[in-house]
């Protein structure tokens, strides 16, 4: 067999030539010759190293596409017509705990419970049918045995024909989405529970009106469904009035960003009237942009109740002090008068001195208790809004005395040793009497109460300013 060689010449021009030796032994007139036989292969040279070329670049292209999808965080697969896998990547292997080499050229049922492959089987069954993709959503186990979520879209590979040759499955971990999207499901409907327990009306609207969340309470006492409230606005609930009342102060929100409170009567389905206290508040988003308005309306009508329970209360009390201090006074005046008589001796001298000095002190303090009597009135005047103060000018000093003299009997019972200082600026005053000396009364009456016996008290009065004491 003759042997060939190629090999790479310079020519004279400097110009490189591939040429292709072949040497073979011959018989040339009875003696053995070398026959040599040279062809310019220069051409096929060319193409040859270009070929290579491109095959280097198909091998570098190949190797770095691997790389890209066996770094993809999701599983990647490429599959046959037949069922077989022509291509896996890493982090698919890796999700079945099995190495590339013993996916690649092994079909779905080598791999997956029959049940699972075969019903993998008919969605690729589907997608060789219509020739569209789909949108495919798995779950599994990783190599710890922790559940992971997977999601993406199995997408046809078709030929120059126009035929489909392979399916590509391209997923991401979507384990994190999953997990989110049960913890927002689980607190709203924790909400939804709160929400719909709540005996309160508590309602969502958007800035247009339109209602977005409504309670069970809402719906029960509007006599609407979820399918009726949701996207209505208040002019499909109330007449064209109330309705414009509520959306003025809907407005008021939306332009103050405030919360605002009010009253209003709700009627239900049978005509029955609830009242209700209401608070509308804005509802933010996280980056502080106004989306809706909050309403929540409590029914009020045990607090009503209440409270004219309280003022029927308040009234009896207003006519049991006035009718007690109509049949105080009638006794008291009574008192007054024959003690003034007896202090003043119309009918003749009493006798003994103390007897003058008693009759006196009975008289001053009846007319205190005829103070304190009228005080109780005062009291329920000024519950009502309707007590006036009468200012008069009045001897400080005066007013001190007969205040002491109310109070001495308490005094001398506990050996009380009693001092006072008035300021000369401070004993002409301006003030209601009353008043004045029921403030007198009540700040002796504590200094002796919480005063030990034979302590001593001290009353100390002094001007502050040219208006107060």
């Amino acid at each position: 067999a003759p042997e060939i060689y190629d090999i790479e010449c310079i020519r004279k021009d400097g110009s490189q030539v591939w040429v292709e030796i072949r040497l073979a032994v011959i018989d040339w007139d009875g003696e053995q010759a070398i026959q040599g036989t040279y062809v310019d292969i220069t051409e096929r040279k060319h193409s040859e190293s270009e070929k290579e070329t491109a095959y280097q670049k198909l091998r570098e292209q190949d190797r770095l596409y691997k790389t890209i999808l066996d770094n993809a965080p999701g599983p990647i697969t490429l599959m046959a017509t037949d069922g077989r896998y022509l291509f896996a990547n890493k982090a698919f292997a890796d999700s079945l705990g099995l190495s590339i080499d013993n996916i690649v050229g092994k079909s779905g049922f080598d791999i997956w419970p029959n049940k699972i492959a075969a019903k993998y089987g008919e969605r690729d069954q589907e997608i060789l049918k219509t020739g569209d993709a789909k949108e495919v959503a798995t779950a599994g186990t990783d190599s710890k045995g922790n559940k992971v979520h997977f999601a993406g879209n199995k997408i046809p590979i078709f030929d120059l024909n126009g035929e489909i040759m392979a399916i590509s499955t391209v997923l991401s971990d979507v384990t994190k989405l999953r997990e989110a999207e049960t913890r927002v499901g689980r607190s709203e409907a924790q909400l939804r529970s709160i929400l719909d327990n709540s005996p309160s009306e508590i309602s969502l609207k958007d800035l247009q009106g339109r209602y977005v969340l409504v309670n069970e309470t809402f719906l029960r006492q509007r006599g609407k469904t979820q399918e009726t409230a949701i996207s209505a606005t208040i002019y499909d609930i109330l007449s064209t009035e109330a309705a414009d009342m509520v959306t003025m102060a809907d407005q008021n929100v939306i332009k103050s960003g405030q919360i605002v409170t009010g009253e209003d009567t709700i009627i239900l389905p049978d005509m029955s009237t609830i009242p209700v206290m209401w608070t509308k508040f804005p509802v933010y988003q996280s980056n502080g942009v106004m989306v809706g308005i909050g309403t929540i309306s409590v029914n009020n009508a045990e607090l009503r109740a209440a409270l004219n329970q309280a003022q029927d209360a308040n009234k009896a009390k207003q006519d049991f002090l006035a009718n007690m201090s109509h049949e105080l006074r009638t006794p008291m005046n009574a008192i007054m008068g024959f003690s003034e008589v007896m202090d003043m001796q119309l009918f003749g001298p009493l006798g003994n001195e103390r007897y003058h000095q008693y009759a006196h002190d009975i008289s001053r303090s009846a007319k205190h208790l005829l103070y304190l009597i009228n005080d109780i009135l005062d009291i329920s005047k000024i519950e009502a809004g309707k007590h006036e103060l009468i200012f008069t000018t009045m001897d400080l000093a005066i007013i001190v005395e007969e205040c002491l003299r109310v109070l001495q009997g308490q005094m001398e019972q506990k050996g009380h040793r009693f001092s006072l200082t008035i300021d000369k600026a401070a004993t002409s005053i301006v003030a209601d009497e009353a008043a004045t000396r029921q403030i007198l009364i009540n700040l002796l009456s504590n200094a002796v109460k919480f005063t030990p016996d034979h302590g001593d008290v001290q009353l100390d009065i002094s001007s502050i300013g040219a208006d107060r004491i």
